[in-house]
């Protein structure tokens, strides 16, 4: 089994000293690399700065921006064959349109900051590879809304491009939860306590995936 991991956070530059990030950790896609690596899959994981990267692993790299990661996919899946992406990254919805040369003075009152909408590179993975990997997407939601969390889940998960989807919500997270719950194309989905649990549901599913078990 070969399959390509991304993890952690991009950084979005408003100058040179300054970006836009998220929370993310990257524990969650490290968790997942590591298991799978563990258990005889061969790794490639794709990292965020500052993100937590499991040691061991033979194949990782660094990633920095939302252009960066896109540029790393691409060369990755269109050089590579892959039985599965699974995408854990966060990946910023919005990026500056211009970049400040050097550091903004700190003497000014108010600044106002533009951003341009990133397309989902999630959306595009599979039209990178040169094979036909499985995409597993991931889906953080905050709302306590059912509605609004499956309308969220079935969305990405309508795409054409994507064939899984990981769900959690941040909801959760802030009260200390860890639970994933995974729904695939087919109709059936997994429900996860830990990351753990997140990893070793996925291993599997790819695994049946590869034997021509899942559609």
């Amino acid at each position: 089994m070969k399959v390509l991991v991304t993890s952690g956070a991009t950084r979005e530059p408003i100058d040179s000293v300054r970006f836009i990030s998220n929370f993310s950790t990257g524990k969650t896609g490290a968790a997942i690399a590591s298991f799978f690596e563990s258990n005889g899959a061969s790794v490639s994981f794709l990292h965020g700065e500052d993100s937590f990267v499991p040691e061991g692993l033979k194949d990782e790299r660094e990633f920095s921006s939302f252009e960066d990661l896109n540029e790393k996919l691409k060369r990755r899946l269109s050089s590579s064959k892959f039985d599965a992406v699974i995408h854990a990254a966060a990946v910023s919805d919005y990026a500056p349109i211009e970049t400040a040369s050097g550091k903004i003075d700190s003497s000014h009152g108010t600044l106002t900051l533009t951003l341009r909408r990133n397309f989902k590179i999630v959306e595009r993975l599979r039209s990178y590879a040169s094979s036909g990997p499985m995409i597993v997407a991931f889906k953080l939601t905050h709302t306590d809304s059912g509605a609004k969390r499956k309308y969220a889940i079935s969305r990405l998960l309508g795409h054409p491009g994507v064939d899984a989807v990981v769900h959690n919500d941040y909801s959760d997270i802030a009260d200390g939860i860890r639970a994933f719950d995974i729904y695939l194309k087919a109709g059936s989905s997994a429900h996860c306590e830990s990351r753990d649990e997140l990893a070793s549901a996925l291993f599997k599913i790819i695994s049946k995936r590869i034997e021509g078990g899942i559609p």
